[in-house]
């Protein structure tokens, strides 16, 4: 009989309350046993390095593996032997947190065993019988633990998988039909050492390692990880992964995810304490999380501690939710997204969706475009991964994978429906080396399409132009440390392509490329242009798509990463970042970043159309600051910016676009053109549009033309008003004309007011007077003029020289008595040689000259 198949003997032993196995670290040996403090002798044994270190955070000494070929600790062979029941718990503090090891293992070899692997944000634990592919586990995200203590115990029975971290429930899986005897008899197991040949060694901190042989239940479990005053886990709604609890200083990171519809403001917790302690505020209870919040446990003894909790707001994606191996295209003026939809262990999902956005910021979900587990395609039915686009002659053509061949689909439009259109898949499973997975297309300037894929090894071939068979038998062309999730593409006649390295599942997944003079190469690899960026916890950026800006030189980068706070290989988001290249055509590395971009970016090459007018198209204004009236559209960006000239030559900044727009015209009076450009989203700019307006600052000149500043009533007034504008020209006027004889004005000062504005609104106005005078002598010509009868004038004239005479020596009566001689003979005269109004216009200017 070999040994394989020895009987397993299951250890007669009564359940244990205490550990029946426990290493502390504590008593170091120099024959490089651990001692098991149990007092059972299961003596442990160090190899290579392993040693016993000063844990400076515990301040006790811990087993401490450097990593290096054959360093780990081994458990006695045979001690798990039958233990189809049993709790297993360690504190574990990780350095090696990615790729692939064991932290924990038993087993026979690299086909039976059992392993714990601790990576940085994913803990699982799982078994199997027979390989890796049927390995039956339990598995957890978690916050980061590289460098951090925590505790992890595995309750196993034959049925059944159960995972604690601190105490605290994470995983469990209770259809286990793989137990412990079913891995053999002479079990090894290590710390740090996993079966596979292949995988590193485990580099970190082990303490307080120990085994129980009966399960341990969840209240025991809660009551031995947490303190009296203690917090076990706090947990709120839409949280991602657990809370990290600090215990030394009492505070508490809970990570949620922007984007998600969290309402911090209102958030109930549930939060754990030990049996017979309270905390408040209460566990359930709404608190507003925008600012940290202080809660108190006290235990039955009222002993008390403050515990401060606050929210860790992680950014999404690009898309919202788990997507990863995106592939971008642009159709017309919409951006399209073409995901594997993620979230699923072994990416084992079966529906493709796609996504469309005007703006690269704001997706649109189109929905499922493709199902494998359903008539869709009827040679697979799950592995829906890593698809590609393509679109010739109106039609769309999806390739996809599918249960590791790759398949196409055709449809109408981008979002489908996609129809299988072959029938069987494109390129099957096992024809070529590697897998036959993530398919590429990429059409050259001259209309001719190729097609690439691979994992493991990388093809090329022309397609035909039916977009669906091969035009040459495929050519290997696989670069150095090539993985998978090829591009090509082609800027300035070099040709690129780009490829991820290592294990999507690794925070050290990356992008290379090389370059080319073909689109079949031969290939130059050039380095490594996309990879982790642990200082903002990111990790895993890989298999990418190339999304050139139609028009532009402008490039962005299109890929998937661990998604945070605690994604892994099976749990990743869609992000977009900027791309650029050197002088010489190589691409500078891209630096990921936390949210993508978040600038609108749109498919358009057309600039605004639009208008405007001055002053709502007014020619003249007197005013240097006027009034524009703006009105453009961009039917595909939309308008954003506009700016401003009067030369055409110097321009002020681009501000954003107002319908209204104060500008101030240089100064000087004369016609001035105001110069306006339209800026869009996308960075278009339209044609200069121009409106001229003449800027006339300066009045009008209002002229009164024979002004005199005295007129006698015996003389004519011809007084004429003229208005004139040079610039604008008059747009209206009061400018009266005074013309008559003088007597027929007021005697004394008469006012003249003359106005005038011009087009562009300024306005003129003069002020004027003159005096009409009376006396003896210009009362005697006046006389002279109405008298018909030259006898009667005379008599009249020498009344009013008589009457001068006597005024000259201050003789009032002698004055008195003449007028008064020259109205009587006036008033004789009326009708006869005089007419009666004639008379009375006489008599009343006599009147003045009477002495007072």
């Amino acid at each position: 009989m070999s040994q394989w198949d020895k009987v397993v003997n299951v250890p007669d032993e009564e359940e244990q309350e205490q550990p029946i196995l426990e290493y502390n670290f504590d008593a170091i040996t120099t024959d490089k046993t651990i001692q098991d403090n149990s007092g059972n002798n299961h003596t442990g044994t160090l190899n290579g390095n392993a040693t016993y270190v000063t844990d400076t955070e515990k301040d006790s000494k811990a087993l401490y593996l450097d990593g290096t070929t054959n360093t780990f600790a081994a458990f006695p062979t045979g001690f798990f032997d039958g233990r189809n029941t049993v709790t297993i718990s360690m504190d574990i503090k990780p350095e090696t947190v990615s790729g692939n090891f064991f932290t924990f293992a038993i087993g026979k070899n690299d086909q039976k065993y059992m392993f714990l692997r601790t990576r940085d944000t994913e803990i699982r634990n799982a078994m199997t019988t027979t390989s890796w592919s049927s390995e039956q586990e339990v598995k957890t995200n978690t916050t980061s633990i590289r460098s951090k203590w925590f505790n992890i115990k595995l309750v196993i029975t034959p049925t059944s998988m159960a995972m604690y971290k601190d105490g605290i429930l994470v995983a469990e899986n209770n259809n286990v039909t793989v137990s412990m005897t079913d891995l053999g008899a002479q079990l090894s197991a290590f710390l740090g050492k996993s079966f596979y040949s292949g995988d590193q060694y485990f580099k970190g901190y082990f303490d307080n390692v120990k085994v129980y042989n009966r399960t341990l239940s969840e209240a025991e479990i809660l009551e031995m990880s947490i303190q009296s005053t203690g917090i076990g886990n706090f947990v709120v709604p839409g949280q991602k992964g657990q809370a990290e609890i600090d215990s030394k200083s009492h505070r508490i990171t809970v990570p949620v995810k922007e984007g998600e519809g969290l309402d911090i403001t209102n958030l109930a917790p549930t939060i754990t304490i030990k049996p017979g302690s309270t905390v408040s505020p209460a566990s359930g209870e709404r608190q507003d999380f925008t600012n940290p919040i202080t809660y108190t446990v006290t235990d039955k003894d009222g002993n008390k501690q403050e515990w401060t909790v606050s929210l860790k707001v992680f950014p999404t994606g690009t898309l919202p939710g788990l997507y990863a191996d995106p592939q971008i295209a642009v159709f017309g003026d919409t951006y399209y997204i073409y995901p594997t939809t993620d979230g699923f262990t072994g990416w084992s999902g079966s529906q493709f969706k796609a996504f469309s956005s005007k703006d690269l910021i704001n997706w649109k979900d189109e929905g499922v475009i493709l199902d494998l587990a359903t008539d869709d395609v009827t040679w697979a039915d799950k592995r829906a991964w890593a698809p590609a686009i393509a679109e010739k002659n109106g039609k769309y053509y999806y390739y996809f994978c599918a249960d590791a061949n790759i398949g196409v689909a055709t449809a109408p439009t981008p979002t489908g429906p996609f129809k299988d259109a072959l029938g069987k898949p494109l390129v099957p499973s096992g024809k070529y080396s590697g897998q036959a997975i993530d398919p590429y297309v990429f059409t050259d300037d001259d209309g001719q399409s190729y097609f690439y894929w691979g994992n493991g090894d990388l093809y090329g071939a022309k397609l035909n132009d039916d977009m669906v068979s091969f035009a040459n038998t495929p050519v290997k062309m696989t670069p150095p440390n090539f993985r998978e999730g090829s591009v090509v593409f082609k800027r300035n006649g070099i040709y690129y392509l780009m490829w991820s390295e290592d294990d999507t599942g690794s925070e050290n997944y990356q992008v290379a490329y090389a370059t080319g003079s073909s689109p079949m190469g031969p290939w130059t690899k050039k380095g490594v242009i996309l990879s982790k960026d642990l200082s903002l916890g990111i990790k895993g950026p890989g298999h990418n798509s190339i999304l050139n800006i139609p028009g532009t030189d402008e490039y962005y980068i299109v890929y998937a990463r661990h998604a945070m706070p605690d994604g892994n290989g099976f749990n990743r988001e869609v992000v977009i970042d900027k791309m650029e290249f050197n002088a010489d055509g190589t691409i500078k590395p891209v630096k990921p970043t936390l949210k993508g971009i978040t600038e609108p970016v749109y498919v358009d090459t057309k600039g605004p159309e639009g208008h405007f007018t001055i002053n709502n198209s007014t020619e003249y204004t007197k005013d240097s600051t006027v009034t524009l009236s703006l009105e453009a559209t961009d039917n595909n960006s939309g308008v954003y910016q506009t700016r401003y000239s009067t030369d055409k030559n110097e321009w002020a900044e681009w501000e954003p676009y107002v319908t209204t727009k104060e500008w101030t015209l240089p100064s000087g009076d004369g016609e001035k053109t105001v110069f306006v450009e339209f800026k869009d989203h996308a960075g278009n700019v339209s044609e200069t549009y121009q409106q001229k307006i003449t800027l006339d600052m300066t009045a009008p000149v209002v002229k009164l033309i024979g002004l005199q500043n005295t007129y006698s009533v015996d003389s004519m007034i011809k007084i004429t008003c003229s208005a004139s504008d040079d610039l604008s020209g008059i747009a209206s006027k009061e400018c009266p004309s005074v013309e008559g004889p003088a007597y027929s004005f007021e005697l004394g000062v008469n006012k003249i007011i003359a106005s005038a504005t011009d087009k562009a609104g300024n306005t003129a106005k003069v002020e004027a007077q003159f005096k009409v005078t009376v006396d003896f002598d210009s009362l005697g010509k006046l006389t002279q003029s109405f008298v018909s009868n030259d006898g009667v004038s005379h008599s009249l004239v020498a009344k009013l020289q008589s009457a001068k005479e006597a005024a000259a020596k201050g003789n009032k009566q002698a004055v008195d008595g003449k007028l008064k001689a020259f109205e009587n003979e006036l008033s004789a005269q009326m009708g006869k040689t005089i007419t009666d109004k004639q008379a009375n216009i006489l008599i009343s200017l006599s009147g003045k000259l009477y002495l007072d």
